[in-house]
């Protein structure tokens, strides 16, 4: 891959972790900042993946039509004007609106940037994928450590939201002066329309309950520490870059791993072993550095699910990589505004610790998924004739 294209994607899906991790990390911050509620806390920890809706939706078929460096580029001035306009507001509806118009970046970015690692890489998608999302997963830690930071010399939030809008115009200007050269893809086999296949759909299912259970992690297990920690060991703002640091290690880690143990194999280990830590963190809530160990390997379990999924089904349609990922990643941004706010609302009615209990029951569904995806490779089984294949799998 022309290393160009790597450094911008990196910076890219850098830029991306730095915005999630840095709205969980200050969260609780905003929310007494602001006098948010938890449900509206929820609003905006799922308000990346609602502005993402907008621009996936149309995603697949701009990236692969009009081209992904002018998708990207578009991406970058709606993350700009969104983190900058977060920056500024002083209330909930003008920090939900920008934080919604941020989305709408997010949304390019992550489609666009996947599909340019699939397209320029022809071995190994695995490890590619697992490295790129690694970056992903640096950009997470270092948003709490940044914010954490800021928060102890300056006493506000503000800031790193600035630092992250100039983050997406660097990568803006790197695209304005790239030139793309033909893409590996182009010369792959040919394959047929994904969406007539029931394995894409089901795939779509793993990234919708993943990024639930990431999310339910990584936003609300901050709250859930200020909770839980009364000596006040480890500030709650630290937590999610403990969390993405565990992500981070299990994708470097998976990235030599997958491709040789075979992909679709490797998301169904990941994903069982992810359910029976999620049993262990129901059973050890109340125990704070329990909970935090459990948290660090469910983290590094996690981590290498969702780039692992993206290499595997996009691989399936090397030609449409664009649409691939914009349908995984339109998966992702429903999971990702849906759960928040339900897991918000389940705790302002039964209280914070009820997360250990939302984890366990989406660890279930993401391990059932993974298995049936996992049946359903392969074969790309088409829509139409589903029901004779899920029959023999039964069977």
């Amino acid at each position: 891959m022309n290393k160009k294209i790597r450094h911008i994607q990196f910076l890219g899906i850098f830029t991306l972790g730095l915005i999630t991790s840095s709205l969980g990390a200050l969260t609780p911050v905003i929310q007494s900042d602001l006098r948010l509620s938890y449900a509206q806390a929820g609003l905006i920890l799922s308000s990346q993946f609602f502005g993402s809706l907008f621009s996936i939706i149309i995603g697949g078929y701009a990236a692969d039509r009009v081209g992904k460096k002018n998708f990207l580029i578009a991406g970058g001035v709606f993350i700009f004007c969104g983190m900058t306009g977060v920056m500024l507001s002083n209330s909930f509806n003008p920090l939900y609106m920008f934080a919604v118009i941020s989305g709408v970046g997010f949304g390019a970015f992550n489609v666009g940037i996947n599909a340019l690692c699939m397209d320029y890489t022809v071995h190994n998608k695995g490890n590619a994928m697992n490295m790129l999302h690694g970056f992903y997963g640096i950009g997470a830690i270092l948003g709490p450590i940044i914010s954490t930071t800021i928060l102890m010399m300056y006493h506000t939030w503000r800031p790193i939201f600035g630092m992250i809008a100039i983050s997406s115009i660097i990568v803006c200007l790197l695209l304005i002066v790239l030139k793309l050269p033909k893409a590996n893809a182009e010369k792959e086999k040919k394959t047929g329309n994904p969406y007539k296949n029931w394995f894409i759909w089901i795939a779509g299912m793993v990234a919708f309950i993943y990024i639930g259970a990431e999310s339910t992690l990584s936003g609300w297990f901050p709250a859930l520490w200020v909770k839980m920690n009364t000596l006040k060991l480890i500030p709650a703002s630290l937590i999610p870059a403990i969390f993405w640091a565990a992500i981070t290690l299990g994708r470097l880690i998976s990235g030599s791993i997958a491709d040789r143990m075979g992909l679709p194999k490797f998301i169904t280990i990941l994903t069982s072993i992810t359910l029976v830590l999620g049993l262990g963190l129901w059973l050890f809530a109340g125990w704070p550095m329990a909970t935090l160990a459990v948290v660090f390997l469910i983290g590094s379990v996690l981590g290498g699910i969702f780039p692992t999924l993206m290499a595997s089904t996009a691989s399936h349609y090397l030609e449409r990589t664009g649409e691939v990922s914009a349908f995984l990643a339109l998966f992702l941004s429903i999971g990702g505004f849906v759960i928040p706010i339900g897991t918000g609302k389940a705790a302002d009615i039964f209280g914070i610790t009820i997360i250990p209990i939302v984890f366990l029951g989406l660890a279930l569904l993401l391990s059932i998924f993974a298995i049936v995806w996992r049946l359903l490779e392969g074969s790309s089984t088409p829509v139409s004739s589903a029901k004779t294949k899920i029959k023999v799998i039964v069977i």
